[in-house]
């Protein structure tokens, strides 16, 4: 239960916001972070992941054995080598819960025999393969544990990257659109992001503002808060800038979405907005005295207030 968004400002420049609320059965935490890097001979890969936490963090270790084992000749590789990661700790579950269960591998279903010590081969029945098959489908908390997937924006010198894996593929795609969106809260974030992108001309889709590509990740993230189940907290940020990583601290960047929630209700001047949330950003601004600003800025204070505080005005 996740959103997890990323865009492409332009060759050198982007973006990939993550919300950091995970669950379980009984519990909601707002302390997950979603989003890891790897910055590998002048590379830089962003990956942030949407589905089972726990299933992600295993991914996330061994994704970082690979990379620090193998050498790849592009950033593209490496996405290549998270998919491949995920697709085989996804096989891995599987197979394990099959054994334990079944006292079969996921490769003697596949093939319709298995090993026996003394018997050899053990041909499989086809009734039997297919009530496995069935239960294995069935089986809820197994598939969605195993169900995750990573949103990747990469950097070198050939440009800036968007690429899914899942879990449920072995190969990474590559997006095709300036910007992508993965999670429970993809459906709303998408449509946010879409719709920005639909109102910019042609030629500007190439090249955006790089802090008005932040406010727009920052909207998409708070309106899939807004409606979809285990999307909240505080918006992570990561930003990429002349192949240097930005992650702004949980302070700066609490207020950049405040002020980014207040601008769309009509309370903040544009121009205010995009030169604090750029001080925030890039800058390292202090937050109490952008805080400050924000409020004297206010073209309404009392309704900006209750706003902030939950009050439907």
């Amino acid at each position: 239960m996740t959103v997890v968004s990323a865009m492409k400002f332009n060759d050198k420049e982007g973006a990939i916001i993550a919300d950091e609320q995970s669950s379980t059965q009984i519990r909601k935490y707002d302390i997950a972070e979603k989003i890891y890097s790897i910055e590998k001979d002048d590379r830089i890969v962003l990956f942030g992941g949407a589905g089972a936490a726990d299933f992600l963090f295993n991914a996330k270790n061994d994704i970082d054995d690979l990379v620090g084992r193998r050498k790849f000749d592009s950033a593209k590789d490496i996405a290549g080598a998270i998919s491949h990661v995920m697709a085989v700790l996804r096989k891995q579950h599987i197979d394990s819960y099959l054994r334990a269960n079944y006292h079969v591998s996921l490769m003697d279903l596949q093939r319709g025999f298995k090993i026996d010590p003394d018997e050899g081969e053990v041909k499989l029945e086809k009734e039997y393969k297919q009530n496995v098959w069935n239960m294995l489908n069935l089986n809820k908390g197994l598939n969605e544990f195993v169900s995750g997937g990573f949103l990747i924006l990469t950097a070198e010198q050939s440009g800036i990257n968007i690429y899914v894996a899942s879990s449920a593929r072995d190969k990474v795609i590559p997006c095709a659109r300036p910007y992508e969106c993965i999670g429970s809260g993809s459906d709303m974030a998408d449509a946010e992001l879409s719709d920005f992108f639909d109102h910019l001309p042609r030629e500007d889709r190439k090249s955006v503002d790089d802090t008005m590509g932040i406010a727009q990740l920052l909207h998409a993230t708070e309106r899939a808060s807004k409606v979809n189940i285990g999307v909240g907290g505080t918006p992570y940020i990561v930003v990429i800038k002349d192949n240097n990583i930005i992650t702004p601290s949980e302070n700066n960047s609490r207020l950049a979405n405040e002020m980014v929630k207040v601008w769309k209700k009509g309370c903040l001047a544009e121009d205010f907005v995009m030169s604090r949330l750029h001080s925030l950003i890039y800058a390292n601004a202090n937050y109490e005295q952008i805080n400050k600003e924000m409020w004297d800025a206010s073209k309404d204070p009392e309704r900006m207030n209750m706003m902030l505080r939950g009050y439907k005005v």
